[in-house]
């Protein structure tokens, strides 16, 4: 999924609207994020993740709570507890889902958009002779994270369907649903369709802020992701 993209000093960029901005992140990534870039705007894009996000965690939440409560439970009863302990347990944490689940499925987002948009803004600068700002680096971040809310979308009526949260467009789909404590599940899960379709569009859109060829901004964002996709499951299997 590796797509050139160079874009010249100097070069004028066709203003676009947000509607196309948002429909060609998906369609023409290249035409949309050089619009981006030009008049950098986040608001509308960061808007549409969370409301997503909160649409996915509010429409599923007897699943959410139904595997939450389920695996609480059971860790529990491993360690000893008595029934009564672990409905206490229960009680709490149900309500803690309930309250607090809708606000986490806000704001979380829109921290991992910041960290990612600082963390690449910095690596970008130090790698590349272009300086790009920080605005311009975190509506490319924000844009880019449609993809991910895409996959949402797509995922929400699978896993209320199965009434699971073990729904992955990844090859871990292949495995049995008892390996998902296992690294290999954790590292495949990590890797999805979404996931390397963000890597290259996230990428185009640094190669236009950066003004530089794509390939080089693939291999970056590539590297990181993995690196992050090694550190997560390492940390998943550990505390399982």
């Amino acid at each position: 999924m590796e797509t050139e993209v160079v874009v010249e000093q100097g070069s004028q960029s066709k203003e676009l609207s947000m509607l196309q901005k948002v429909l060609g992140v998906f369609t023409s990534p290249a035409e949309a994020f050089a619009g981006i870039v030009a008049k950098p705007s986040w608001l509308v894009p960061i808007l549409l993740i969370s409301a997503v996000n909160l649409l996915f965690v509010v429409t599923a939440m007897d699943v959410i709570l139904n595997e939450t409560l389920s695996t609480q439970e059971q860790v529990m009863l491993e360690k000893g507890l008595d029934q009564e302990q672990v409905d206490q347990a229960q009680a709490t944490t149900e309500r803690f889902i309930k309250y607090f689940s809708p606000l986490t499925a806000v704001v979380f987002p829109i921290v991992i958009i910041l960290v990612i948009a600082a963390l690449f803004r910095f690596v970008c600068n130090m790698k590349y002779a272009g300086e790009a700002t920080y605005k311009q680096v975190f509506s490319v971040a924000a844009f880019s994270w449609m993809i991910y809310s895409l996959g949402q979308l797509l995922m929400l009526p699978i896993v209320l369907a199965r009434e699971s949260l073990l729904v992955t467009f990844s090859a871990a789909a292949v495995l049995p649903d008892d390996a998902k404590t296992t690294f290999l599940y954790q590292l495949l899960a990590k890797v999805d369709v979404f996931g390397i379709w963000w890597i290259a569009v996230f990428a185009i859109g640094l190669a236009v802020a950066y003004k530089v060829d794509s390939r080089k901004t693939t291999i970056t964002v590539a590297i990181v992701y993995v690196v992050f996709a090694l550190v997560a499951a390492s940390l998943t299997t550990m505390f399982s």
